[in-house]
């Protein structure tokens, strides 16, 4: 089973959130998703989401930052859904291959080029909601 991570940050007035123009795998490639990745052997889902940030984005948060709200589990992955509300978001940028952007809500909700995040970012958003696991099979 291969893990991964994705994270959706927000400002902290919830307004703006981070997103990246995916490249692969060819399904979400030119679209856009939260920032994420593999979770590395010996890693726990929220140091491979703190890498990942880091990463993708040049911007050093805390673990303490993350909460973890829901975990996909699907034919022969896992994906744990991260968020997080900070204004270091407005400092992102593109590091790797995949540009990295802040998208009003708003556009970010509308937008048809968002994938399957349509519904996690509203999930992530809504800091009133907890924590769900959610079984995908085909």
């Amino acid at each position: 089973m291969i893990k991964y991570v994705v994270g959706f940050a927000f400002s902290k007035d919830g307004s703006n959130l981070v997103l990246m123009e995916k490249q692969k795998p060819d399904w979400q490639k030119g679209k856009f998703n939260g920032i994420g990745g593999k979770i590395e052997f010996g890693e726990t889902p929220l140091e491979a989401m703190v890498r990942e940030f880091k990463e993708e984005t040049g911007v050093s948060l805390s673990p303490d930052e993350f909460n973890k709200y829901a975990i996909l589990n699907g034919k022969g992955y896992e994906l744990h859904c991260f968020r997080c509300f900070t204004d270091e978001i407005h400092n992102c940028k593109t590091i790797e291959k995949e540009q990295v952007y802040v998208f009003s809500m708003n556009t970010a909700i509308a937008c048809p080029l968002v994938c399957s995040c349509k519904i996690l970012i509203p999930m992530a958003a809504d800091e009133e909601f907890i924590y769900c696991e959610i079984a995908h099979s085909n």
